[in-house]
């Protein structure tokens, strides 16, 4: 748990140039856990959300993880 300091405030969340930049470093993090090996090649996106949830991503994992199934849904990205 690595803190980052921004004008005076400690905060364990990052910043970023760009959106891209924030998703490479979140697919860098997820490859290096070791959930990832097992779920390669799983296109369920319920399994990823349930895992990464379960191993720290969020301080409130049951608010993340309803968020998160609620956008694929709305957007319809589970097409």
């Amino acid at each position: 748990n690595n803190l980052f300091a921004t004008k005076g405030i400690k905060t364990r969340y990052k910043q970023y140039a760009s959106g891209k930049e924030s998703y490479v470093d979140f697919v860098k993090m997820i490859a290096r856990r070791k959930y990832y090996q097992r779920l390669k090649g799983n296109k369920n996106p319920n399994d990823w959300i349930d895992e990464i949830s379960k191993h720290g991503y969020s301080e409130v994992p049951d608010v993340w993880r309803k968020r998160i199934k609620e956008a694929i849904k709305s957007n319809h990205l589970y097409k």
